[in-house]
C-alpha cells in the first residue's frame, strides 16, 4: 500500500462476550499511514473499539477518524503523538481486552473501569515499563491475576475490585501504595498455594478463625463438605474461600447455599463463577440475593448457560438492584433455556450502555406480569434493535403486531439450537428454512460449536412511509435550483461541461470495477470514455479491449437508463466484459443466457477442503428464461409518481389524498 492512497478494507473479528463468542463483520475506507510506533499504537486503540463494541460506546468521538489519536476521545498524547493515558471508564465497553493494548508502550494511565469487560487480564499488560495507574475495577473480568504485574515497576495504583476472579492475590501487589485488592475476597498467595503443596490448612484461611469461634455451625458445614474434609487441594483454595467470604457477611444466603447437593462433589469453574455472582448479588443486596438463591435450578448444579444467566443478574444487580429484584421474580426465570440467557444479555446491555431505554423496558405495561417465555425471545432482541431502530421497541412489546415462529434444530457439533423467526410483518414461508440453511452453513464454515444455542431473525415493517406534503415544496425548490444549475451550464458551453462528466464517468468506472476485483487504468478508461464522448484526449495510450467493453457498458447503462432493459441489452453488456469468450483460463459462453446441462451456478467461500460453503445457488439453467423475464417486467414495470411533475387537483406541489 501506499502512504496516503486511501484503500477500502474488510475485517471480521471475533470476541468473547461474557461466555459467548460472537463474530463482526467490519468495513470502511482507510488511509494508509507511515509505518512505526504511530501506526501501532494507532491499530491498537483499533483493536480496543472493535473487541469492546466501539459503536456502542457512550461517546465515542473521532474514534477511527482522520484525526491524530490525542483528540479520540479518552485519549491523551504526548507532543511526539505517543498515547500516554486512555480514560474509558464508565463508557459501555463491552467484551474482551485486546492484547494489542501491549503497544502502547508509552502509556502512563489506563482507566478502563466501570465498563462490562469480560474474559481474563491480559498478562502482556505487564510490558508497560510506564504504566503507573491500572484501574479495570467494576467489570466482569474472570481468571487468575496475572502475577507478572508485578513487575510493573512505576506501578502506584491498582484497582481490581468488583470482578469475578479466581485463585489467588499475588502477594508481591499487595505493596503496591494505593490498591483494593483485599475487596477481592481472595486470599493471598503463599507457599500453600502453589503447585505440589498437597493440603491447605483450613484454619490459615481468612475469616476461618472468626467463623469456628463466633459461627461454628457454619464452619463446621463447610468442614463437612467431602472434598474439604479430605484436605483442600490448591485448586479448591478458591471455592473454600469464598463460602468463607459469604458465611459471616451474608447468612442467609449461605444457610441456603450450604444445602445445594452439587456442592458436595466439588466445584468446577462454572459453579465457581456462580458462587461469585450469588456474593455480588448479595454485596449489593443481601435480600434479592436471598430470593434469587431459592430459584430450582440452582440447586440442581450450575450448567455453562446457567451461570451466564447468574453472571448477567449479578451486573444488573450493580447497576439497578430493584430491577434485578424484579427480574429474578418473573416466570422466563423458572427454567433456563437459550433464549432466557440471551434476553438477560439483552437488558445487561441496556442497563449498562442505554440506562433510559432500560427503565423504559421496565416499565412497560408489557412486562407489568414478568417475562414470560415467550416474551423473553422478544426482549433478547432489544439491545440490537435499540442500536439499529429503537422506534421498533414500541412495535415489539405489542403482542397483536408480532408472530413467533420457533424451530429447534439438531447440528452436529452445536447439538440442540433454538431458532425463531419474530415477525412484525407477513414473511415469505420459506425463511424458516433459510435461516436453518444459513446456521448449518455457519457451524460447517467455522468448524466448530455455534458460539450460541438460540438465533432468531426478525423481519421488521419496512413499508415506507413519507408525507407527501412535507416533501413536495423541497422537491419543487431543489428542481428550481436543478434548472437554474443546468441553465449555467449551458451557457458555460459543451466544453467546460464535458470535462467535469467525463472525470466523473472515468471514477465511476473505476470504481465499479474495483469491486469486481478489476483493476483498470484511470488513462485508458478516460481515453475511451473520450474517444466515445468526442472530448479532448490527447496523447493517451491505445485502450486495452477489456476496458473498451467496461466503457461502453457504461455509457449505455448510464446514459441510455431510460430505456426498457431486454435481455438483448444485457447480453450485448456481458460480450463487452468478455470480448475474448474467455474468464481467465475459462471458455464461458458470452451473450446468452446459461446452456441447459452447464451445471449449477454458485457462490461459494473457500473453507477445508470438502467442507466449502454454498452461500448462493442461482436458478437452474432451464428455468433461467421465465425467471428473467419476470425480472425484466418488474423492472421496466411503472415507477411511483412523481410529486413535483405529475398535476393532480387543488395544487400541482400538494397531495389531496392522505399520505400512505
Amino acid at each position: 500500500m501506499e502512504n496516503g492512497q486511501v484503500y477500502w478494507f474488510i475485517a471480521i473479528a471475533g470476541r468473547n462476550l461474557d461466555g459467548q463468542q460472537e463474530w463482526s463483520l467490519w468495513s470502511n475506507w482507510a488511509r494508509a499511514q507511515p509505518s512505526g510506533a504511530l501506526s501501532t499504537e494507532k491499530a491498537a486503540l483499533v483493536a480496543l473499539y472493535i473487541a469492546t463494541a466501539g459503536s456502542n460506546w457512550i461517546i465515542s468521538a473521532n474514534w477511527l477518524s482522520d484525526a491524530p489519536i490525542g483528540q479520540w476521545y479518552g485519549v491523551t498524547s504526548d507532543d511526539h503523538g505517543r498515547v500516554v493515558r486512555l480514560a474509558l471508564a464508565g463508557n459501555g465497553l463491552i467484551g474482551e481486552i485486546p492484547p494489542e493494548l501491549v503497544s502502547l508502550t508509552n502509556v502512563t494511565s489506563l482507566d478502563l473501569g466501570r465498563n462490562g469487560l469480560t474474559g481474563n487480564i491480559p498478562a502482556g499488560l505487564s510490558t508497560l515499563a510506564n504504566l503507573s495507574i491500572l484501574d479495570l475495577s467494576d467489570n466482569q473480568l474472570t481468571g487468575e491475576i496475572p502475577e507478572a504485574l508485578a513487575s510493573l515497576n512505576s506501578l502506584t495504583s491498582l484497582k481490581l475490585s468488583r470482578n469475578f476472579f479466581t485463585g489467588c492475590v499475588p502477594s508481591r501487589l499487595r505493596s503496591i501504595a494505593d490498591n483494593d485488592l483485599s475487596e477481592l475476597g481472595l486470599p493471598v498467595c503463599d507457599a500453600t498455594t502453589l503447585p505440589g503443596a498437597e493440603t491447605i490448612d483450613f484454619g490459615t484461611l481468612e475469616n476461618a478463625r472468626y467463623l469456628e469461634r463466633q459461627m461454628p455451625r457454619a464452619a463446621a458445614a463447610i468442614k463437612a463438605l467431602p472434598w474439604v474434609s479430605d484436605g483442600i487441594a490448591a485448586s479448591e483454595k478458591a471455592a473454600v474461600q469464598r463460602l468463607l467470604y459469604v458465611a459471616p457477611f451474608y447468612p442467609e444466603v449461605f444457610n441456603i447455599l450450604i444445602q445445594w447437593p452439587w456442592l458436595r462433589d466439588g466445584v468446577n469453574d462454572v459453579e465457581l463463577s456462580a458462587i461469585n455472582g450469588i456474593h455480588a448479588i448479595a454485596y449489593y443486596n443481601e435480600g434479592i440475593a436471598v430470593q434469587f438463591v431459592q430459584l430450582p435450578w440452582l440447586a440442581d448444579g450450575v450448567s455453562p448457560m446457567e451461570g451466564s444467566a447468574v453472571r448477567h443478574i449479578s451486573i444488573i444487580a450493580q447497576i439497578d438492584p430493584t430491577a434485578a429484584g424484579r427480574i429474578i421474580k418473573m416466570p422466563f426465570l423458572a427454567t433456563i433455556d437459550p433464549p432466557d440467557v440471551t434476553a438477560l444479555l439483552s437488558l445487561t446491555r441496556l442497563a449498562h450502555v442505554a440506562p433510559q431505554r432500560f427503565q423504559y423496558v421496565m416499565s412497560h405495561p408489557a412486562l407489568s406480569a414478568g417475562i414470560t417465555d415467550d416474551l423473553a425471545r422478544i426482549v433478547a432482541l432489544l439491545h440490537g434493535v435499540n442500536e439499529t431502530n429503537p422506534s421498533l421497541i414500541e412495535t415489539l412489546l405489542d403482542p397483536d403486531r408480532v408472530t413467533v415462529e420457533e424451530r429447534p434444530v439438531h447440528l452436529p457439533l452445536s447439538g440442540r439450537v433454538d431458532l425463531a423467526i419474530i415477525r412484525t410483518r407477513a414473511g415469505a414461508e420459506l425463511s424458516m428454512d433459510l435461516l436453518e440453511h444459513s446456521v448449518q452453513s455457519a457451524e460447517a464454515l467455522i468448524g466448530e460449536p455455534l458460539p450460541t444455542n438460540y438465533v432468531a431473525l426478525l423481519f421488521e415493517n419496512a413499508k415506507l412511509r413519507w408525507s407527501a406534503d412535507a416533501l413536495a415544496t423541497l422537491l419543487a425548490e431543489c428542481r428550481y435550483r436543478q434548472g437554474r444549475f443546468l441553465g449555467s451550464l449551458a451557457d458555460l458551453g459543451f466544453p467546460a461541461l464535458e470535462i467535469p462528466a467525463l472525470q466523473t464517468l472515468v471514477d465511476e468506472v473505476v470504481k465499479t470495477s474495483e469491486i469486481e476485483g478489476e483493476i483498470l487504468d484511470a488513462a485508458e478508461v478516460r481515453s475511451s470514455l473520450a474517444s466515445r464522448l468526442g472530448a479532448p484526449h490527447g496523447g493517451v495510450p491505445v485502450v486495452d479491449r477489456r476496458v473498451d467493453g467496461v466503457v461502453v457498458m457504461m455509457l449505455d447503462a448510464t446514459a441510455g437508463f431510460a430505456a426498457p432493459l431486454t435481455d438483448e441489452r444485457l447480453f450485448g453488456w456481458h460480450a463487452g466484459l468478455f470480448p475474448t469468450g474467455w474468464s481467465g483460463h475459462s471458455r464461458i459462453t458470452v451473450g446468452q443466457w446459461r446452456p441447459v446441462g452447464s451445471g449449477p451456478m454458485r457462490v461459494v467461500s473457500a473453507g477445508r477442503f470438502g467442507r466449502e460453503v454454498v452461500h448462493f445457488e442461482a436458478p437452474a439453467a432451464e428455468r433461467l428464461p421465465d425467471e428473467m423475464t419476470a425480472f425484466l417486467d418488474w423492472f421496466n414495470g411503472p415507477s411511483p409518481d412523481d410529486p413535483v411533475s405529475t398535476g393532480w387537483p387543488g395544487s400541482p406541489l400538494v397531495r389531496d389524498d392522505p399520505p400512505v
